[in-house]
């Protein structure tokens, strides 16, 4: 299974030009889920991202499940847009082109029977077998 991860500090996004080569428009939100945010126009987005979705979940009185399931749903999106064939295809064919700012994308080829998840240190983003987890 390929996946693409983000391999220098800033965090996962891609270009404009990415974005056009796989038929998104910039100003929808599939765009924020490929971590593209245009200066061009206002985005809805908070300057950090993880703030954001702990707000979300604290706030929305309809969020009734327990905060593992809440992480586990944001992981599972993760890794939905991280295979996505339109993206490995786009990294394939126009490599340095498809990064967005503060970010160089690469393809990391991983077994099909593995569980894994991504891990990061300030966007330095890794692969990780998933495992159980104490502290």
């Amino acid at each position: 299974m390929k996946v693409v991860i983000n391999e220098c500090f800033g965090g996962f996004s891609v270009s404009l030009k990415a974005l056009e080569y796989m038929g998104i428009d910039p100003k929808s939100d599939e765009a924020l889920d490929f971590g593209y945010v245009s200066w061009d126009y206002d985005s809805d987005l908070e300057e950090n991202e993880q703030e954001d979705i702990e707000e979300i979940a604290q706030n929305d009185s309809s969020f009734d499940e327990d905060y593992e399931d809440f992480w586990k749903k944001i992981d599972d999106e993760k890794i939905r847009i991280r295979t996505d064939p339109r993206l490995i295809k786009c990294v394939e064919e126009i490599g340095e082109e498809s990064f967005g700012n503060f970010a160089e994308l690469k393809i990391v080829e991983i077994p099909d029977d593995v569980e894994w998840g991504i891990d990061d240190y300030d966007g330095i983003e890794t692969i990780h077998e998933k495992h159980r987890v104490w502290f």
